[in-house]
């Protein structure tokens, strides 16, 4: 007698079945998309009284050695600070907050976090801030303002194009 090897057509048809059913979720596993907060320093910020600029600006830009155009529309102050930037010779990234003009003192921008995603095909850095008014018990000047905020991000392996910024 010859013995049969192998599986019947049901038993073949529940194991194709099994193997199709099961592959797709066990043949790769999927990296979760992970957050880690990214340290910074404040490396220039202020609330000069001198500007030339009314809508606010936010933008991130590497130290690579190359030219970068500074925007008219940031105050003198955060210009002068951010050509001195240029003058450096290292390949941090930096962010620039410019809030736009304001009608009196006591306006700050603050930067309250970085956060870097890494997802399957990109990795972001989300960066959260808002500005903060005068409280009321403060005495504040009726002049015009324009308060802005440049961080250095440190060790943060980011491209300055993959920044994204919120507002609070």
């Amino acid at each position: 007698m010859k013995r049969l090897v192998g599986f019947s057509i049901c038993g073949r048809f529940y194991q194709l079945f099994a193997l199709l059913f099961y592959l797709p979720f066990t043949a790769c596993t999927v990296q979760p998309n992970t957050s880690t907060i990214v340290s910074f320093e404040i490396v220039a910020q202020g609330e000069p009284y001198v500007g030339r600029g009314r809508e606010p600006i936010v933008f991130a830009l590497q130290n690579d050695g190359q030219t970068h155009a500074i925007p008219d529309g940031l105050p003198e102050q955060a210009q002068e600070a951010l050509r001195r930037i240029f003058d450096k010779s290292d390949s941090a990234v930096y962010v620039v907050i410019y809030s736009g003009r304001h009608g009196s003192t006591g306006y700050k921008v603050q930067i309250n976090g970085m956060t870097l995603h890494r997802e399957i095909l990109s990795t972001r850095l989300v960066i959260t801030y808002n500005v903060n008014s005068p409280p009321p018990e403060q005495p504040v000047l009726t002049v015009i303002t324009h308060p802005f905020a440049i961080a250095r991000l440190n060790d943060a392996q980011i491209n300055a194009s993959n920044v994204i910024f919120e507002k609070q």
